[in-house]
């Protein structure tokens, strides 16, 4: 008994020293870290560590107003930020246990300018999972909207609708037979969804969901190759990207992957027309190319006003030092615009938003981020 003994206490060591040497071969092949982010600091607010902002074109002729933008990721700390046209910092709200914040901009609920932001995780293929985050113009917290149905929150949209209900974009695992594409017959799809959301209940007022409205034959996407020993990721086949309310109430949704915009009926939930894409209703005029990818289409006059459009439009190009717009002529109204946002070939210095780019469009003609929230605390600007 007592040699049985022996030869388990004996093996047992041999098993601790193992796993020692395992956690010591683990620590010396572990990179050292590299230096920390680039931060400001600031001797009145040493907790606050936003991210350096160098200003290489200095503002000249711009639209009134301050530069929203949501660093986030290899930063030191996350979390939406306000600055004016130098760089100088106006506001920042650090974000606890987070590197993900999107989608920062003002709106209007019930009639008064507030700050909206995403906040949560993205995976590594730009899928958001969290909730999204009101404050009012004295920077206080006035509401969380959360998404129903136990469903997950998107980085790409939170709109605050003239009704002061939210709209939110949503991707989620659905299965799918897509044989008709080469796939699995128990495949997976990122299935793109849309609810309208009541602020402060959180009750769903309505859902709508890409699949099967949109058919996985539409996208210009691969399907993702299933990897040696891991399970394929699904198949972000439309990607939705944005959604805006047209004035006869139904929905403008685009799909980034599928190239095309989307008039969605509130009512039935069917697709009525598509812009672009594989399954396009309009007839594109002389000299026009559709771009490949969209961003946030609106719809605009010259004016600034609100139109609609029918499949017997025509679409044109215009193009100012703002950017690119695209145009769509409907027979007996005014013509109505659709930002292009994705690109911003025209611009003095040419340059492309990577991703979750936002083009805004200012009344004094030019391009900006965001404005029109009063300082109300003498220590928010460092």
């Amino acid at each position: 008994m007592s040699g049985r003994r022996l030869v388990l206490i004996a093996a047992l060591v041999f098993l601790v020293a193992g796993c020692d040497d395992d956690k010591k071969k683990q620590a010396a092949t572990k990179k050292p870290a590299g230096p920390p982010p680039p931060a400001q600091h600031f001797v009145s607010r040493p907790d606050l560590k936003p991210p350096v902002v160098q200003i290489r074109t200095p503002a000249r002729g711009t639209a009134p107003g301050y530069v929203f933008l949501a660093p986030k990721m290899v930063v030191a700390q996350a979390g939406p930020m306000i600055m004016d046209n130098k760089g100088e910092v106006v506001w920042f709200h650090p974000l606890k246990f987070t590197k993900g914040v999107t989608d920062f901009r003002v709106q209007r609920y019930h009639g008064k300018p507030v700050l909206t932001w995403w906040r949560g995780r993205v995976s590594n293929v730009g899928v958001g999972n969290g909730w999204f985050v009101i404050y009012d113009d004295s920077y206080r917290p006035v509401a969380e909207v959360r998404p129903g149905n136990g469903l997950a929150g998107d980085v790409h949209e939170f709109l605050i609708t003239t009704r002061d209900t939210a709209l939110i974009t949503i991707y989620h695992r659905k299965k799918v037979d897509l044989t008709a594409i080469g796939g699995p017959k128990a495949g997976l799809i990122w299935d793109g969804i849309v609810q309208e959301v009541d602020i402060p209940t959180g009750r769903v007022l309505l859902e709508w969901h890409s699949y099967p409205q949109i058919g996985v034959k539409e996208s210009y996407s691969k399907p993702p190759r299933k990897q040696l020993g891991t399970k394929a990721f699904p198949y972000d086949y439309v990607h939705l990207n944005s959604i805006d309310v047209e004035p006869n109430g139904n929905l403008l949704i685009s799909g980034r992957n599928t190239h095309a915009v989307y008039e969605v009926s509130r009512r039935t939930g069917k697709v009525l027309w598509r812009l672009g894409g594989k399954k396009t209703d309009f007839k594109l005029g002389a000299g026009v190319r559709w771009t490949r990818r969209r961003g946030r289409p609106r719809w605009y006059t010259a004016t600034g006003t609100r139109k609609s459009c029918s499949p017997r439009s025509r679409a044109t190009r215009s193009s100012s030092p703002t950017g690119t717009s695209w145009s769509v002529g409907v027979p007996g109204r005014t013509s109505a615009s659709l930002p292009r946002t994705d690109a911003l070939s025209s611009t003095p210095t040419s340059g492309t938003a990577r991703s979750l780019g936002r083009m805004r469009i200012r009344i004094a003609r030019t391009a900006s981020s965001g404005g029109g929230i009063r300082r109300t605390d003498p220590q928010s600007r460092q």
